[in-house]
């Protein structure tokens, strides 16, 4: 059967990293969908332009079980995330995140990803990937200048651009940031880095809704 990932999208996001993300899902045949962390399923990309999304974030709340990986897209609203630390939704994000840490799947994200996975205590010991104005910030995982990481269950790069294929485990596996040009089973990437299949593998099967997003066979 095939696996199925969650999107948190920030409002604003950063448009190339989401979308990144989104095609290289489609393209492989990975069911996706997208929530907004935000009131409503509508929100902007950094340059102002208007998405809407499949959900928001707090009706991925209780379905942890459905979905197989999770994704954070990073954007311009993490500069102010303090401010509104406190708003349900982001409230309801972090909560879904610790969840899905919990139960081991893999946690997908660029920038600000790492920090958010330090300040929840999920990610102690772990090396990651993040933003270099960030690395000072951090205080339980070990910071990295490396374009991209995979170390466990995390998988985190710095940016959503200049990535670099990351090797994990038997395949070629991380995270799809820039420019992926596969998902599974590729022995070469051109550029950004590789989302492997394998890290998205579990013991239970679950089978996509029809409302997910995925490639026609």
């Amino acid at each position: 059967m095939a696996k199925k990932a969650a999107v948190l999208v920030v409002d604003p996001v950063n448009g190339a990293g989401l979308f990144h993300y989104l095609e290289a899902f489609f393209e492989n045949g990975i069911p996706f969908r997208t929530f907004a962390v935000a009131e409503t399923p509508q929100v902007t990309t950094n340059s102002g332009v208007a998405l809407r999304l499949d959900d928001t974030v707090s009706r991925l709340a209780g379905r942890e079980e459905e979905y197989d990986a999770l994704v954070f897209a990073c954007g311009d609203a993490m500069p102010k995330f303090a401010e509104n630390a406190d708003k349900p939704f982001n409230r309801e994000m972090l909560r879904i995140m610790k969840r899905f840490a919990e139960q081991g799947k893999p946690m997908i994200g660029h920038c600000a990803a790492a920090l958010l996975y330090d300040n929840l205590g999920i990610a102690r010991g772990r090396r990651v990937a993040l933003h270099p104005f960030l690395k000072t910030v951090v205080r339980e995982c070990i910071p990295t200048d490396d374009k991209a990481v995979v170390d466990g269950n995390f998988y985190t790069a710095q940016t959503e651009a200049g990535a670099e294929p990351v090797r994990g485990g038997r395949r070629h596996s991380a995270i799809a940031c820039e420019k992926p040009s596969t998902l599974r089973h590729a022995p070469r990437v051109k550029s950004g880095i590789a989302t492997g299949i394998e890290p998205l593998r579990t013991d239970a099967s679950v089978s996509s809704a029809s409302d997910d997003h995925s490639a026609a066979s």
